[in-house]
């Protein structure tokens, strides 16, 4: 195998209006495309090269590609499908990184504070392309994965994936909410019919109270998962664990305590 190698593009723009104090807003458009791209095939991709798929009227792409799928002699059943790792055609992704900012001071409080704060942070990402080719030698097997989760894209790439907080503190006491949202995603393999062809959005909700029980010592409890939101289960078409555990949270409801100290 050869080594990957990567182009990286970036452009940014930062606002700060003094008409609205406090607020600021970000914006990061990013473009990468990595050649030599490590991976494995993929049997289902190897099938596709050996016998073609609805998009090509199942007119095989490349039949050196049957090689890689021996068959067992009396159910001619594919067996041990030649599935290593490779140099494949390659990834390119473009998206948009963004987060927005604003505080608003209170002019009244609690817990011994006459004044208090209002804090809002919005952050997220707009994924717009996510192209990757198994194949080097086949083009036409390059798919937008951007939306989509599979047997060739693997974990669920979310056309959007959103986080909001906002933080209320006056005194000693922070209390803060956090949303997380990831946009719906629908199965990339179009000449298979799975258990699950689509999984829904997703909006899950973390609180958070800290406590200064006094300067340098900060004492947090919370709940991840506020409202207890089991992942998809898939059936198949699956990472681990009947699901995707590394998008998805498996955990469910989830109760912390934490302690920060400063020297």
């Amino acid at each position: 195998m050869r080594e990957e190698t990567s182009d990286t593009y970036t452009a940014g723009i930062v606002l700060q209006p003094r008409f609205l104090p406090g607020f600021s807003f970000t914006a990061d458009y990013y473009k990468i495309k990595i050649a030599n791209y490590i991976s494995t095939v993929g049997t289902t991709n190897l099938i596709r090269a050996c016998y073609g798929d609805a998009d090509n009227n199942y007119t095989p792409y490349n039949a050196s590609y049957c090689s890689s799928l021996p068959r067992d002699g009396n159910s001619y059943a594919i067996t041990d499908a030649v599935n290593t790792l490779a140099n494949t055609g390659g990834v390119t992704t473009r998206g948009v990184d963004f987060e927005a900012r604003y505080g608003l001071p209170l002019n009244f409080g609690a817990f011994g504070s006459e004044t208090s704060k209002l804090d809002f942070r919005v952050s997220g990402t707009r994924l717009i392309a996510f192209n990757y080719n198994p194949l080097a030698s086949i083009p036409d097997l390059t798919i937008n994965c951007a939306g989509k989760f599979g047997t060739t894209c693997g974990n669920p790439y979310a056309k959007w994936r959103l986080s909001a907080r906002t933080t209320y503190s006056t005194g000693p006491v922070t209390v803060s909410l956090l949303y997380r949202y990831l946009s719906p995603v629908k199965d990339d393999d179009n000449g298979t019919v799975y258990a699950v062809e689509k999984i829904k959005a997703y909006n899950y909700f973390d609180l958070t109270t800290a406590f200064e029980v006094k300067p340098g010592f900060t004492w947090s409890v919370g709940v991840n998962n506020l409202f207890n939101k089991k992942p998809p289960i898939m059936g198949d078409n699956q990472e681990q664990a009947n699901t995707y555990p590394s998008t998805y949270d498996s955990y469910g409801r989830a109760f912390f305590v934490s302690t920060n100290v400063k020297f």
